[in-house]
């Protein structure tokens, strides 16, 4: 029975990463950025927009857009997706260390991949550390409240694979430990103690 839940449990795990992407699909109302950086030089970036749109609206079409995936292209499977909200200097770190961000989220599937949304807000920066300056950003001779930049990272799947196979394995071998470990106990307490009386 415990060998046949830990092969039930691996074969869940590999069939989740064998899962295709989602497609994400979001519709941010504003002007696409055309810069350099945003149309493709960087990697993984799948696009910047400048916009008016409320960053919570925002993030609620990110999330619908990728908590789910299809199969065959037709079948909808729904995706365990958990959200992180990092510092924004973290951007740096994961876009490009020129990247400007004043709120960066992260959606997350477990072990497959990643949406980052990154949120540059001039007006909320300088409200919340008391600076002067302009609080819009004027692009293509509008002003826009906020730039959202949308980065995607998915793992390579035959690595994953390989992680997933040794995770499974380690699982295997820590529970095996486990019960030997128990049943030592066991046989320990059930020994009679010998007293030595002098």
């Amino acid at each position: 029975m415990f060998k046949k839940t830990i092969i039930i449990i691996y074969l869940l795990g590999f069939f989740y990463l064998l899962l295709p992407p989602p497609k994400i699909n979001i519709n941010v109302k504003g002007f696409k950025s055309q810069e350099s950086g945003d149309t493709g030089q960087i990697k993984n970036i799948i696009a910047a927009y400048y916009t008016n749109q409320p960053r919570q609206k925002i993030l609620d079409q990110a999330y619908q857009s990728f908590n789910h995936t299809y199969l065959f292209g037709q079948i909808k499977i729904p995706l365990l997706t958990y959200v992180l909200e990092h510092p924004p200097e973290y951007a740096r770190q994961v876009i490009i260390d020129t990247h400007r961000s004043w709120h960066f989220k992260e959606f997350v599937h477990w072990q497959r991949e990643s949406l980052f949304v990154s949120f540059w807000e001039p007006a909320k920066r300088n409200q919340s550390l008391n600076l002067s300056g302009f609080d819009y950003i004027l692009v293509n001779q509008q002003k826009w409240k906020s730039k959202v930049t949308f980065y995607y990272i998915r793992s390579n799947p035959l690595i994953l694979q390989v992680i997933w196979l040794l995770e499974v394995a380690g699982l295997y071998l820590v529970i095996i430990l486990f019960k030997q470990t128990i049943i030592q106990l066991r046989s320990l307490l059930n020994k009679p103690f010998k007293y030595i009386v002098k």
